[in-house]
């Protein structure tokens, strides 16, 4: 074999030089990507830095390749929960000036934070209340929506129906009303009332075309007053209700005429044994016939009996 020349030689080394140089290379990296994971766990990561140096030989100059380490801090882990204070110092007024500076300086670039830094909250505090605020002014300066109040012709049926379906006292419809607080709901208002109500109703009723009754009459004292009624014997419709004065035969002549006026013709009475109620009937219906209910007369029998007893 014949020996090399002074520039074959030069070229050889230079590429077992090349060779040399790309192997540690080699290792390097390899070792690099085999331990990536474990010193990314200790915050270490490897970055390559490109180098020359002469080699011993000639006059050309080799790239080597180095590893540096370079340490770095971890960045936080992304899902850990946070940590929330409840603020006690931060009392209303403290609250409305956060959401004043709010306001005030919406739109600049970087004040949000700066006021969250000032009052040491959060940005998301920050703007819950402003949300918060905006929600309640909104509710504030909106149309008022005003409870509907049933009108006083609505409660007219309710006192009627409380009153005589109900049979409720006026104390009660008072003590009600309050609860829904409805007006008017005194006592004395629901009294006045329930006097206009019986004012408007007419003493007498009306048929429209003529009606022949059995009418049963009787005097019911209230108030130290007579109350004068008369009913349908079949159909206990009161045909005629007045409160009088007393009990006399002219006083019960009038109510009984009134009936003839309203289309009832009648065929006769039942009453007790009154002496105004029976002078009056028969002064205002003279051909009809009058009869003693039974109540009364066994009561007038047993009043004869004891008086014969005494006698005996």
């Amino acid at each position: 074999m014949g020996k090399l020349c002074r520039r074959c030689k030069e070229c050889l080394a230079f590429v077992l030089g090349q060779i040399f140089a790309t192997s540690v290379v080699l290792k390097e990296i390899s070792g690099h990507i085999l331990h990536a994971a474990l010193d990314e766990t200790f915050g270490i990561s490897q970055i390559p830095i490109d180098s020359f140096s002469k080699p011993p030989g000639g006059g050309r100059m080799a790239m080597h390749t180095r590893i540096v380490m370079i340490r770095h801090q971890l960045p936080p882990t992304r899902g850990c929960e946070m940590k929330f204070t409840r603020r006690h110092d931060l009392d209303p007024q403290t609250r409305i000036e956060i959401v004043k500076h709010v306001w005030i300086h919406q739109g600049i670039y970087g004040k949000m934070t700066q006021i969250a830094q000032e009052y040491h909250i959060s940005r998301t505090f920050l703007y819950q209340l402003s949300w918060a605020a905006k929600h309640h002014l909104a509710d504030l300066f909106s149309d008022p929506q005003h409870l509907v109040e049933p009108p006083d012709v609505l409660l007219e049926p309710w006192i009627l129906l409380l009153r005589l379906e109900g049979k409720c006292s006026i104390p009660s419809l008072s003590s009600i009303f309050k609860h829904f607080d409805y007006q008017p709901n005194s006592v004395g208002s629901l009294s006045e009332s329930l006097r206009d109500y019986g004012r408007c109703v007419p003493s007498t009723l009306s048929m429209p075309h003529k009606k022949v009754v059995l009418s049963l009459s009787d005097a019911i004292c209230a108030i130290r007053a007579p109350i004068l009624v008369t009913i349908a014997a079949h159909r206990t419709a009161i045909l005629t209700i007045e409160l009088a004065s007393d009990r006399s035969a002219q006083t019960w002549e009038t109510p009984l005429q009134d009936l003839g006026a309203h289309r009832f013709h009648s065929l006769g009475m039942a009453s007790d044994r009154g002496v105004g109620l029976q002078a009056g009937s028969q002064a205002a219906w003279q051909a009809g016939c009058w009869v003693c209910d039974q109540f009364h007369a066994c009561q007038d029998l047993f009043t004869r009996c004891h008086q014969l007893e005494r006698k005996a």
